[in-house]
């Protein structure tokens, strides 16, 4: 059996959902490095790297076809740099662009909204999420 056990907060989170027969693997993914899986029951961790921009062409050209990618390159490169290689993200712009077959990817509202003094999107400020508690630095006594 194989257990995916998506989008984990913590190893505390997933330790109750851990199988304990030998027949069975689990695959975990998260955000924050579950070091205590590692430690804890012998996890290998495999870190995930972004896409380059071939790759983020190539995952966006198999959903939306390359016809579509090639008669905007303009739009389909702000895409790709938008979403920063990130595959969710790219995912989901595409998906975006499914669901608007017949709507040109530069109108498609995946790409940045103009930079006007009105637009809420560009003055905005969106504070960073704190670090995982295993990556802030510790004061010792």
């Amino acid at each position: 059996m194989l257990v995916v056990l998506d989008n984990a907060v913590d190893v505390a989170q997933v330790e109750p959902l851990l199988p304990g027969s030998p027949g069975c693997a689990v695959i975990v993914t998260s955000r924050n490095r579950l070091a205590g899986l590692v430690t804890k029951h012998g996890a290998r961790p495999l870190i995930a790297d972004t896409l380059d921009d071939g790759e983020a062409r190539a995952l966006l050209g198999n959903r939306v076809g390359a016809q579509r990618l090639a008669a905007e390159p303009e739009a389909v490169a702000e895409i790709s740099a938008l979403c920063g290689g990130f595959p969710l993200a790219l995912s989901i712009a595409a998906g975006r662009a499914q669901i608007r077959p017949g709507l040109p990817l530069s109108r498609s509202g995946l790409r940045a909204p103009r930079r006007d003094t009105r637009s809420a999107c560009w003055t905005r400020t969106i504070p960073r999420p704190a670090s995982p508690p295993c990556c802030r630095a510790r004061s010792r006594p």
